[in-house]
């Protein structure tokens, strides 16, 4: 969508808020994190898309350039 277009930047070498990213892409106040301050470099949460469920693990470029450690894989 165009509102994920402008929260992601064009440059590979700028950070951007997965979080938020995620937050557009889920439906409406459905997203809850897993121990969102644990291994901040990767997000885990549940949400809802169209109604279902679903898991989301992504790399978050604000903490550690999204470099997978071994906490992130723990998580």
């Amino acid at each position: 969508t165009k509102a994920v277009l402008d929260l992601v930047p064009v440059s590979t070498r700028k950070a951007y808020d997965v979080r938020k990213v995620l937050r557009l892409e889920a439906d409406a106040d459905s997203m809850f994190e897993l121990k969102p301050t644990f291994a901040g470099n990767m997000v885990t949460a549940f949400a809802r898309l169209g109604g279902r469920a679903v898991g989301f693990l992504a790399n978050q470029p604000l903490r550690l350039g999204g470099m997978i450690n071994s906490d992130a894989c723990e998580k």
